[in-house]
């Protein structure tokens, strides 16, 4: 009897003692999550030609740690993380990852005779790790999805901001552009009248930008629509959704980005469609969003009209080229395309951009499928599609805040679907991390809700943090 309460005062002990070191471990994880976060509102700098941001530095820190990390998980077999579901997702990233380095190698020395590493690769290591990174967060409890959430809105909130600011007149939203712009051109463009104008906001280039703003969109959007029958209500940050969504709407229209314009009305038809079927009066709300969408769009009219002819007009002219300058390079990308070789493992990116388009094609699908073939090409996007099912399926048991980040999840893989043929989303440089944070938070959450569930079919005596640890 004295031995099993000696037992229990050191087991007692050691929970105290343990407890601190948990603490500390949550503190490090939410630190990390808001600098990961914080990445995408720090410019780019270039040295010897390379643009390189804090998210590069970033990536490369997370890159050795999850190597030792690794090196841990290999010694204790029986850890979470290497449960069968955790296992799936990661067999693709790997396969993405690894197909396109060697794709990428032989199709450089096949096609042009030269040995070029695919530098390329770098973005899908980087979407990896944050994807990870907040994937592991979530799945183990160490921030909770109302910090997580306010940290994307505020982080989001200051993008939307700094790019509003470009748009007014006055040197300070002068030398905001000068600071994010990419390029002479990209800083040209917002020298322009109020009407043509097309800012670039922290991404630096105005189509990007205009994808970026879509996503704002998607975020608020999920939030609006998953708080409009919640008991517990929270005006404060309602207004900071609706202030998100006008902000982002904002920044959509004046970066002046058809293919943004078309994947914003996808988003708004997919809120529709999903709050629809999510909704406990079904008509009623359809004719209570058709009727605001149609209102907020007479308001914009009113305000913004030579803005609205200025992106007609760009449509007009998108009509004429017949598909402009991205069917041009359609046409060269897929001629590339000669045999069955080609078009199941691709040519590499070398070889398209030596005899394509230098700078890429900036129709996704097909420069996904010219460089890395069908095999490739199915990869990527089979990744995004199992993403989208885990949030359809998250969807139906999130509560408040999750239920939040899994409708913006499947808000932004629609509109990122449809901005994609128009320019890109695997490959964005600058804003291209911030959605990857969400996608993992979502997919943990995903991951934890299954381990309980099975938990709780066989105990309940602990609670999920002690059963993790």
């Amino acid at each position: 009897m004295m031995n099993m309460h000696w037992a229990q005062v050191e087991s007692d002990q050691s929970q105290r003692k343990t407890f601190p070191t948990k603490r500390v471990g949550r503190f490090f994880a939410f630190v990390i999550v808001w600098i990961l976060t914080m990445t995408v509102l720090i410019p780019h700098v270039v040295i010897g030609g390379v643009s390189i941001g804090v998210d590069d530095a970033c990536a490369a820190f997370l890159l050795m740690a999850y190597t030792i990390y690794a090196g841990y998980l290999l010694l204790k077999t029986n850890n979470l993380s290497l449960h069968k579901d955790w296992l799936f997702v990661a067999g693709l990233w790997v396969s993405l990852i690894v197909t396109g380095i060697v794709f990428s190698i032989i199709g450089g020395l096949v096609y042009v005779n030269q040995f070029r590493l695919p530098t390329e690769m770098w973005q899908y290591v980087k979407r990896l790790l944050f994807f990870y990174t907040t994937c592991h967060v979530s799945y183990r409890g160490l921030v909770s999805s109302g910090n997580f959430c306010r940290c994307m809105l505020y982080v989001l909130l200051i993008a939307f901001f700094i790019g509003l600011i470009q748009i007014m007149p006055g040197s300070i939203g002068d030398q905001l552009a000068g600071l994010y712009a990419r390029t002479e051109s990209k800083l040209a463009s917002m020298e322009k009248s109020f009407e043509t104008l097309r800012n670039c906001g922290v991404a630096g280039h105005s189509t990007a930008w205009g994808g970026f703003a879509v996503f704002g969109v998607a975020v608020s959007l999920g939030g609006i629509l998953s708080r409009r029958e919640d008991h517990v209500k929270r005006p404060f940050y309602r207004f900071q959704l609706w202030t998100l969504l006008v902000l982002a709407f904002i920044n959509t229209l004046f970066s002046g980005s058809r293919v943004a314009m078309a994947a914003l009305l996808a988003v708004y038809l997919a809120a529709t469609f999903v709050g629809v079927i999510q909704a406990r009066r079904k008509f009623r709300f359809f004719l209570t969003y058709v009727a605001g969408f149609v209102l907020m769009g007479i308001g914009f009219a009113y305000v913004l009209w030579d803005r609205l002819v200025f992106l007609a007009f760009r449509y007009g002219a998108l009509v004429e080229q017949s598909g402009g300058g991205r069917a041009e390079q359609v046409k060269a990308a897929m001629s590339l395309l000669r045999d069955g070789q080609g078009w199941l493992f691709g040519i590499g990116n070398a070889a398209q951009r030596a005899m394509a388009t230098s700078f890429g094609t900036e129709v996704e699908p097909v420069y996904l499928l010219v460089n890395y073939g069908i095999l490739g090409l199915s990869l990527r996007y089979g990744l995004l599609m199992i993403i989208f099912i885990y949030a359809w399926r998250q969807l139906k048991r999130a509560a408040h805040y999750d239920r939040d980040l899994t409708m913006a999840t499947i808000l932004a893989l629609t509109g990122y679907t449809v901005f994609s043929l128009g320019y890109f989303f695997y490959q964005e440089l600058y804003s291209g991390m911030v959605p990857w944070l969400l996608f993992g938070w979502v997919v943990g959450a995903y991951y934890r809700e299954n381990f309980l569930r099975r938990y709780r079919s066989t105990s309940s005596t602990h609670s999920f943090r002690e059963v993790l640890s």
